[in-house]
């Protein structure tokens, strides 16, 4: 999962650096299927880490999160883009996004690898 996010980031940053519309092209291809990659194994997490019981009602939050957050996030990186000088600013918004991206997964590796490494407790 943290592989395939660190993948994601880094092909968003190339893109905003890329010289051409080709080379542009294949890196929002790529970026398209780790984002899809990365989404399926967070909802495999969710759905491995969650009590039977409480599987439908903790994936429907998911949906939700899922159809609205992206939203939320589309406002914060217009107005980023905005602050940047517009059109111009555009490639600099997706840069930070990407790089920000980058960062919280370095954040949540440690707790990832603690929870792999710890047998779990039955």
């Amino acid at each position: 999962m943290i592989a395939s996010g660190w993948l994601l980031s880094g092909t968003l940053i190339a893109f905003t650096l890329s010289p051409s519309l080709v080379i542009g092209i294949v890196l929002l291809f790529i970026a398209g299927a780790t984002a899809t990659v990365f989404g399926t194994i967070v909802a495999t997490f969710i759905q491995v880490a969650t009590p039977s019981e409480l599987r439908r009602r903790v994936m429907s939050l998911y949906a939700i999160t899922l159809i609205g957050l992206p939203s939320l996030g589309r406002l914060g990186s217009s107005a980023v883009t905005e602050w940047l000088g517009g059109i111009q600013g555009a490639p600099r918004a997706v840069l930070i996004g990407a790089a920000t991206v980058g960062v919280v997964l370095a954040g949540v590796v440690p707790f990832f690898w603690q929870r792999t490494t710890v047998a779990p407790q039955k």
